[in-house]
């Protein structure tokens, strides 16, 4: 099982840093679609600070296992917020949009999957 979190936790981390980073600069496709949606720059940063932090706590949690457990917990909720907002925007029924909208909802699955593998490895 701890093989599993640590690919588990680098793979999120990995998608984390991915949208997190261009996120807080305001640069990239992510940043251009909140934009049109009418998402501050504020949100936008905080959002994107908040899967760094995420990112991170994966990364430092196989040392320290309580922060692999909140950085989890941090990128669930983020990923849920995401896949709440193409629900509301129906990216999912528009076909252009589709393929975008589906990485949210897979990236929370495999939050929910770590989230598992993190709980079982530090037997909390």
């Amino acid at each position: 099982m701890e093989i599993a979190a640590i690919v588990c936790s680098v793979a999120l981390a990995a998608g984390a840093f991915t949208f997190g980073i261009p996120l807080t600069q305001l640069r990239g496709p992510l940043w251009r679609l909140y934009r049109s949606r009418g998402i501050s720059e504020n949100l936008a940063r905080s959002i994107g600070g908040a899967e760094i932090v995420g990112g991170t706590g994966l990364i430092v949690g196989y040392w320290v296992p309580l922060l692999g457990l909140i950085g989890c917990i941090i990128l669930g909720l983020v990923f849920i917020w995401a896949t709440g907002q193409r629900v509301v925007y129906g990216d999912y029924g528009n076909p252009d949009m589709r393929i975008n909208a589906l990485l949210p909802l897979g990236f929370l699955l495999l939050s929910i999957l770590t989230l598992v593998f993190v709980i079982t490895r530090t037997g909390t």
